[in-house]
């Protein structure tokens, strides 16, 4: 029985949330043990060490994601630096391009045009340059008329 009403008469509890601890009312004493408070105290201290740890475990992983961070936006720019470099690249080859392709553009304007060419090709069939004389058979020509030339003086004397 004596049981009982310690159990009846007991302290209030420190275990739980703080809305179930009851707080003794005017008059009453307050019967705390210290064993009681001890256990409290302790599974406190298990609590504030298991909340370390994981305050622990976390600022470790938010160190390893700010690490991660900074090592993938350095890929970023050395990839963007490259990128701008490319860029810069290929405006200067474009211009290069640009240039050539007047330059072509003026020679083709410059060309004579496909009726320039008829007009030529017809006085080139005029003219039969096939029936010209190279300078060997103009050399022999006339070689041959003095020869003749000669032959004709030789004979009249």
């Amino acid at each position: 029985m004596e049981n009982q009403a310690q159990k009846n008469d007991s302290p209030p509890s420190f275990t739980g949330s703080p809305s179930q601890i009851q707080i003794p009312q005017k008059g009453e004493k307050m019967d705390v043990s210290l064993n009681k408070v001890g256990e409290e105290i302790g599974q406190s201290l298990r609590t504030l060490r298991m909340l370390e740890e994981r305050y622990s475990t976390i600022r470790s992983k938010i160190q390893v994601s700010d690490q991660n961070i900074i090592e993938d936006t350095n890929k970023i720019f050395t990839q963007l630096k490259l990128i701008v470099k490319d860029i810069t690249d290929l405006k200067i080859k474009i211009e290069d391009m640009r240039l050539k392709l007047n330059t072509f553009s003026t020679e083709i304007k410059e060309m004579a045009s496909k009726q320039d060419v008829k007009v030529l090709q017809r006085y080139v069939e005029m003219w039969e340059p096939m029936q010209f004389l190279t300078e060997k058979q103009a050399i022999q020509i006339i070689r041959e008329a003095l020869r003749q030339y000669k032959e004709k003086e030789e004979i009249r004397k």
